[in-house]
């Protein structure tokens, strides 16, 4: 069944291939771009980057998401928010948190809302493996192998795992959000 998209849906879909294409990404042009001498080692680093990328980008926003819920615990939504971006304890607390590891953030997070071990445990788990694929820039002195939950990050089973820990951790983080919004959005 083929889906129907909106008119910005096609153009965002539009600008992935670009960027797909762009970087390299896209299989057809990627194939076409390497020497047949190179094809396996130039799949296997591309699959590595984008692994990587993919890690990085996991640790960001969960970094973010749990700067925000500490933001918006303290501070409140809406118009509270606004408000209070222009207070004092808001600009020392803001960078503060910016600056601050995700592993104290967690500290804090965890202070404030019961988190389950499980979540704590997969947030940090992506903290060590976020580090150690950060610095593994160069892909042919990295180890042959990643292992990310017993099983090397470049397997299905690897990938599924990754996938399937950030999802826990991203669906328990927006519930808090959502908690947060509901709660404040009562007072104003």
């Amino acid at each position: 069944m083929e889906r129907k998209l909106s008119a910005e849906q096609e153009k965002d879909l539009r600008h992935y291939r670009f960027v797909l294409d762009l970087f390299g990404l896209d299989p057809e042009t990627f194939l076409n771009s390497v020497e047949d001498l190179n094809i396996s080692e130039t799949i296997s680093m591309a699959t590595y980057n984008v692994i990587r990328g993919e890690v990085l980008r996991n640790h960001n926003y969960i970094n973010l998401c749990i700067e925000q819920i500490i933001i918006l615990n303290i501070f409140g939504t809406g118009k509270q928010l606004e408000t209070s971006k222009k207070t004092a304890q808001y600009k020392i607390l803001k960078p503060l948190l910016e600056d601050m590891n995700l592993q104290k953030k967690m500290q804090i997070l965890k202070s404030i809302y019961n988190v389950p071990k499980e979540i704590e445990q997969k947030v940090m788990k992506l903290n060590r493996f976020r580090n150690e694929m950060a610095h593994n820039l160069d892909y042919r002195k990295r180890e042959k192998t990643i292992i990310y939950m017993g099983k090397d990050i470049n397997s299905d089973l690897g990938l599924k795992r990754f996938i399937n820990d950030m999802s826990q951790i991203l669906n328990f983080l927006s519930g808090i959000i959502g908690s947060e919004y509901k709660r404040w959005s009562n007072t104003d």
